[in-house]
């Protein structure tokens, strides 16, 4: 990911490349190029994140398109470095630090993939429209979220009878409304008929 990838104001983080092997390449699937929501409690970090990177050196990147053949050249500011290499994080480099991490946080580790898995069943276990977590993760159809992604997470149900009661009391409330004040147009032919 690079700076030129988040725009904040919009919330939205552009995903146009991944880096495999080394190498800069447009997403294997035409669908997963994709401009994908900042939920709320990635902003503050991200604006962060943008903060600590605003003087990360311009570098020009080749990355190869769809099409597996052609080359292009973007100019682009790369965040999340190995801080001790300077470099962007090697897939290894990285599953050793969040193995670290994750012990230290006392946490059962899985790899950092796995983080896809979560969002998508914590999304549908708090009701998320389910086109709107596909749309997230670069899906075309609900294939992967139903075989593979998205499961109901029952240490979730709190929140979903929350969502549920919230939901019930807001349209309660407006029946109440609506039945306690005055039809606008019935208060008018009643003043006429008088």
């Amino acid at each position: 990911m690079a700076v030129e990838d988040i725009d904040l104001p919009r919330r939205k983080i552009s995903v146009r490349r991944a880096f495999v092997q080394g190498e800069h390449k447009a997403p294997k699937v035409l669908s997963r190029a994709r401009e994908i929501d900042v939920l709320d409690p990635a902003v503050d970090l991200l604006r962060q994140i943008l903060t600590d990177a605003q003087h990360a050196p311009i570098e020009e990147i080749e990355v190869t398109h769809l099409d597996n053949l052609t080359i292009g050249k973007e100019q682009v500011r790369l965040l999340f470095r190995d801080p001790r290499t300077d470099m962007p994080w090697s897939q290894s480099a990285l599953d050793r630090w969040f193995k670290k991490h994750t012990a230290k946080a006392g946490v059962r580790y899985r790899g950092f993939n796995q983080s896809r898995h979560t969002f998508a069943s914590r999304a549908l276990s708090h009701f998320a429209e389910p086109q709107w977590i596909i749309r997230q993760l670069g899906h075309t159809d609900d294939q992967m979220l139903r075989n593979h992604y998205g499961k109901w997470m029952p240490s979730e149900m709190t929140a979903a009878s929350s969502a549920v009661m919230a939901l019930d009391k807001a349209l309660s409330d407006k029946w109440d409304k609506h039945r306690t004040q005055p039809n606008a147009e019935v208060e008018a032919r009643r003043a006429h008929v008088a």
